[in-house]
Formats: C-alpha cells, sequence, structure tokens
C-alpha cells in the first residue's frame, strides 16, 4: 500500500513539476518579449496570471488558478522577477530580474521542462512497448497451441 501511495506521488510531482517549469519558462519568455520588443520594463501581473490559459500549457480550473498563483510567487521567491504595486493607476506590476534574464539566456527553465516532458513521454511509450510485448507473447502461445 505505501508503495503504491509512494508512486502515486512520484507521478503526481512529475507531472506537477512539468506544469511549473513549462509556467516558468513561459512567463520568463513573455517577460522578456516585453522587454526587448514593447520596451515594457513592467506588466501588469494579471496579464500573466491569465493569458497562460490562452495557451496549450495547463488549462484553466480553479486548481490551475491557485498553482499560477503560488508559482508566480515561487519565482519571486526565487529572484527571477519581482513585484511592485503601482498606487497612482491601482495595478500590480511585475518585471524580471538580472537573475531572470540569466534564466533567460542560459534557458534553464526550458530545459528543465523539456526533460521533464521528455520523462513524461518516455514512461508512456515504455507502458505501451511493454502492453505490445504482452499481448506478442500471448499470440505467440496461441499460435503455438493450436498449430
Amino acid at each position: 500500500m505505501i508503495n503504491h501511495k509512494l508512486e502515486t506521488s512520484r507521478k503526481e510531482l512529475l507531472k506537477n513539476n512539468s506544469s511549473k517549469f513549462l509556467f516558468f519558462a513561459w512567463a520568463l519568455e513573455r517577460l522578456v518579449q516585453y522587454y526587448v520588443y514593447k520596451e515594457a520594463e513592467r506588466i501588469n501581473i494579471g496579464y500573466l496570471d491569465k493569458s497562460i490559459y490562452r495557451t496549450n500549457l495547463i488549462k484553466e480550473s480553479k486548481e490551475s488558478e491557485e498553482n499560477v498563483s503560488i508559482w508566480l510567487q515561487e519565482m519571486i521567491l526565487i529572484g527571477l522577477i519581482r513585484y511592485e504595486t503601482d498606487e497612482e493607476r491601482e495595478l500590480e506590476l511585475v518585471y524580471i530580474t538580472e537573475k531572470g534574464i540569466d534564466a533567460y539566456k542560459a534557458q534553464t527553465y526550458q530545459i528543465i521542462a523539456a526533460n521533464l516532458l521528455e520523462a513524461e513521454e518516455s514512461r508512456r511509450l515504455s507502458r505501451w512497448a511493454m502492453w505490445l510485448a504482452v499481448i506478442a507473447i500471448i499470440v505467440a502461445i496461441a499460435v503455438a497451441i493450436f498449430e
């Protein structure tokens, strides 16, 4: 029973980390695009919070909204982004830090996300291969019996 729960939690951890690091990579990408192409040093945090659902990275749900908020806080804690409030316009703004730019340049979170996604796909492929091998064995036994 304990092993099953450990396997489940590992699977969930892999899935959650894949989503989190995809979000980190995506958020850094968006902030760099705004910084470089639109010369906007700061953007409304609501943009990052809501526009992720216009992509196919994660599906919108109450749980994912909570995760996105947590992930933004993690990015702030790690030092990838900074958060400030514009009292005059009543906006919550976010901007990429030097550490975030360095992580973007090194493609740190893109590589982590790609590796985690590859691990998920490898697991899926190995399950299919296992089932195919079982079916092949059953067919081989059936052919041997009825010859």
